[in-house]
């Protein structure tokens, strides 16, 4: 049965998804409708520099040292840098098209996996014994694997052993990832902080694969270091993709509120356009507030003991969690185009630069550094869309594990071997009978395996949980970290 399903029924499922979605791009590039309209500045010719020159050349003074007001008049209405802009359409491929492929291929793999996770889940949930392969589950693993192998473009430029400023700070958040999450998972283990047990979901695991060992007369014996090991590295490279991105959304928040004290207490408060920056700036508190309260969801001591079990069954309050995970992504999503609009608008500034110091070095900088955000666009796509699009993946294949070994009872954990366990004690025990020229006992092996997996739902479920807390843990720290440093230097 799991062989026709892997053969037929999911496959012809992805094929099918994958075909309507290619028809519908054939009329409408959907990659580019987040981001449609939003305007990219061009970089400058080398002929402005020409231009900014006679602009910014004085009026002419008489005796008392005062411009002439003709010349004031005019050299104020000359004197502005002649920036381009491009809005991102159809048309803008023609000019830009660096990361545009990887950035469309990884948006096409998450829409058709969002199709293909609504029919499998649901259909998993109506006839449990239908799908029995995790061909979803493991381009979910794909996708987020994609998503960080991308994320680190260009981290290591400098060499392996050389590191800019920002590598570095990558570096550091993910070391005390790594060892923050070992320690306290060796040292206070999972129960204390959550209503997970993965030291009780590595030993089932264990027992799994040690079922399927002794059939050739092996044995595995792992400390819960292993597992605490994993749990660890995986934090610390979530940490190390991610805090890149963080720190772009902790600056936004900084010059947005900034002077928002003095604007919102000014006369025009009551503006159509004061009034969209009060809605706006309340999104971005409570985006900046949300992952400090999922944290908090996910920590038992602090919310869930006040709740499970006396007024809420712990399924109840996992599921609630889960509903409030997901807010927190949509939140955040909502912010997704004037974030990356203000990401854009960095060109604006370097040229605000160059109007105060007026010389050929600066302007060469400067268009330089235009010219690497203009071919950059779609990278800064990419990134802002894995800003959501990773949480929202680890909260799938959260799902994902769920509702695959939903119809797994601890009666059925184990893998059934009877039939091959009396085929090796007839033909004289483990170690001795040759399992590998078997060809009909290692099939009902690997089915067993297919079915079933080497992991327990328990394992699976406590892995991913831990995940999407440290996500949300980390993006606290980074975007809190990042802000008080821009209190503290930029301010001064």
């Amino acid at each position: 049965m799991a062989g026709w399903n892997f053969l037929s029924f999911e496959v012809v499922l992805f094929v099918s998804v994958l075909y309507l979605y290619m028809q519908f791009r054939k009329s409408n590039i959907l990659s580019l409708k987040p981001v449609r309209n939003l305007i990219v500045y061009v970089p400058p010719q080398d002929e402005d520099f020409d231009m900014l020159e006679k602009t910014n050349k004085g009026g002419r003074e008489n005796k008392k040292g005062e411009v002439n007001k003709y010349d004031k008049k005019k050299v104020s209405a000359k004197a502005k840098f002649p920036l381009r802009t491009i809005e991102i359409n159809e048309a803008f491929l023609k000019h830009n098209q660096e990361f545009f492929v990887e950035y469309d291929f990884f948006f096409m793999l998450f829409v058709v996996i969002l199709g293909l996770f609504a029919i499998t889940q649901g259909t998993k949930l109506v006839y449990p014994s239908l799908l029995e392969t995790n061909i979803i589950f493991y381009m979910m693993i794909f996708l987020l694997a994609m998503a960080g192998m991308n994320l680190m473009k260009n981290t290591f430029s400098l060499g392996y052993f050389k590191y800019s400023d920002e590598t570095k700070i990558e570096l550091l958040f993910a070391i005390k990832a790594f060892i923050v999450s070992f320690v306290c998972l060796k040292t206070f283990g999972s129960t204390t902080f959550f209503d997970f047990n993965i030291e009780k979901a590595h030993d089932d695991s264990q027992a799994r694969v040690n079922q399927i060992l002794s059939l050739i007369g092996g044995k595995l014996s792992l400390p819960y270091d292993f597992t605490y090991g994993i749990l660890g590295a995986t934090s610390g490279l979530l940490t190390f993709c991610t805090v890149r991105l963080n720190i772009r959304f902790s600056y936004y928040f900084y010059v947005l509120t900034k002077n928002s004290a003095a604007l919102l207490s000014s006369r025009v408060a009551d503006t159509p356009e004061n009034k969209r920056y009060k809605r706006h700036l309340l999104l971005m508190y409570l985006n900046m507030l949300s992952p400090l309260l999922a944290v908090t969801f996910f920590i038992t001591p602090l919310i869930e003991t006040l709740l499970v079990p006396d007024y809420i069954p712990l399924d109840l309050w996992k599921g609630l969690r889960l509903l409030f995970v997901i807010a927190v992504v949509c939140l955040r999503s909502s912010t997704f185009r004037e974030e990356l609009q203000f990401h854009f608008n960095e060109s604006y500034f370097y040229v605000q630069k160059l109007m105060t110091d007026k010389n050929e070095k600066v302007f060469r900088y400067i268009k330089l550094r235009i010219q690497e955000n203009f071919l950059s666009v779609w990278f800064s796509v990419f990134q802002q869309a894995a800003n959501y699009i990773i949480p929202l993946l680890l909260i799938l294949c959260y799902v994902n594990r769920i509702v695959a070994f939903a119809p797994v009872t601890e009666a059925t954990s184990s893998f059934e071997l009877t039939k091959v366990i009396e085929k090796i004690n007839g033909g004289g025990g483990p170690g001795k009978y040759d399992l590998f020229s078997d060809s009909d006992s290692l099939g009902a092996i690997f089915a067993e395996i297919a079915a079933k997996g080497i992991f327990t739902g328990e394992y699976f479920e406590g892995v991913f949980s831990f995940l999407i807390f440290w996500f949300f843990l980390a993006q606290t720290f980074a975007c809190v970290f990042s802000l008080l440093y821009y209190r503290k230097f930029v301010d001064n």
